[in-house]
C-alpha cells in the first residue's frame, strides 16, 4: 500500500517534536512566533504514527497527553467557576 506523505503536516509535526524534546533553537522558535500552530493535535499524532518514529513520536503522543490534560483541567476550572 502506497501511502500519500504530506510534507507540510510532516513538517509542522517534526518542528513540534524537536520543540519537545528540546531539540529546537531559540531563535528558530522564536522566529516561527505565537502564529505557529505549537498545540499538538489529534492530526499530529496520526501524521506522526505514519511519518515519524522513535524520540519523535513519542514526543508528539506525550504532547497530545498532556494538551488533553490541560484541556481537562482548564473544563474542571470553568465548571469550579460555576
Amino acid at each position: 500500500m502506497i501511502a500519500l506523505i504530506d510534507d507540510e503536516a510532516t513538517w509542522l509535526c517534526a518542528l513540534k517534536a524537536d520543540r519537545l524534546l528540546g531539540l529546537l533553537p531559540t531563535a528558530q522558535i522564536a522566529h516561527l512566533g505565537d502564529t505557529f500552530p505549537w498545540a499538538v493535535t489529534d492530526v499530529d499524532v496520526g501524521v506522526a504514527r505514519t511519518h515519524l518514529i522513535g524520540a519523535r513520536l513519542r514526543a508528539i503522543e506525550l504532547g497530545r497527553r498532556l494538551a488533553d490534560l490541560d484541556d481537562d483541567d482548564t473544563l474542571w476550572a470553568g465548571l469550579r467557576r460555576l
